[in-house]
């Protein structure tokens, strides 16, 4: 199982790394791609995060409590939005995680061509419960019951 995890570095940087190191400790996931971790110096960031994306069997879209960044989403050139559009056009499965108490941004704050993101039912990963969270995240990447 590959897993890409998308994430604002503005908004969860550091909850999002904390959450790509548990997932690659986990039974059954062979690799996650997390930016700062696989895109090396003199790479073409887009094209590999393209690839990246096509490669993945699973997406993990980190929503924090500024994940749209104001109206940075709206941006065409937001790397976020660009990841977001890349999974959700995949055959990948898109798995949005609510960071520490972020709700789901209404469709009204979302660009077109993401909006359908917001459609889709988040798990919520919460500080306090983060094993356990993580956990209910593996079971949806599983597909398990």
């Amino acid at each position: 199982m590959k897993v890409f995890v998308s994430y604002r570095r503005s908004d969860t940087q550091d909850f999002a790394g904390r959450l790509a190191d548990r997932l690659r400790s986990s039974r059954g996931i062979h690799e996650v791609f997390f930016d700062v971790a696989e895109i090396g110096a003199g790479e073409d960031f887009a094209q590999r995060i393209t690839t990246a994306l096509a490669a993945s069997d699973a997406c993990v879209i980190v929503i924090g409590r500024d994940w749209c960044g104001g109206r940075r989403i709206f941006k065409d050139n937001d790397f976020v939005r660009l990841e977001v559009r890349g999974a959700l056009a995949g055959e990948n499965r898109v798995l949005p995680v609510l960071a520490n108490g972020a709700v789901m941004p209404g469709p009204e704050n979302m660009p077109e061509d993401v909006r359908r993101l917001t459609a889709l039912n988040a798990l919520s990963i919460r500080h306090s419960d983060f094993e356990r969270d993580v956990e209910h995240l593996l079971d949806a990447i599983f597909q398990r019951k």
